[in-house]
């Protein structure tokens, strides 16, 4: 699987986004802020998804099998039509399905 997957990845990648929306709330620039701190709890919201199982990643709209193999290890070749994950609130939803998250109320 690509290093670019790996739960290491997605935590930094976090961490990244979070001191960049900081930075833009030091200055003032709100609509960055929120930019930046959407990336962050998306990627962090990755990042434990892949470390409980990274088919977790799946994007199940697509019916993409070729995804799923790659993310399990099974293909040893990034799909052709590319690497796709799910996004922020299909990532929040299966967090608080499986109890990582609080359920909204």
């Amino acid at each position: 699987m690509d290093d670019s997957l790996s739960f290491e990845s997605f935590l930094v990648g976090a961490r990244t986004a979070a001191q960049k929306a900081m930075d833009d709330h030091g200055r003032g620039e709100y609509d960055e802020f929120a930019l930046h701190g959407g990336v962050a709890f998306e990627r962090l919201a990755k990042a434990v998804l892949v470390s409980k199982n990274p088919a977790y990643l799946v994007e199940v709209r697509n019916g993409n099998s070729e995804m799923l193999l790659y993310l399990c290890g099974d293909l040893k070749e990034k799909p052709k039509n590319g690497v796709r994950t799910v996004g922020a609130m299909e990532a929040i939803g299966r967090l608080r399905s499986m109890g990582v998250l609080a359920k909204d109320e």
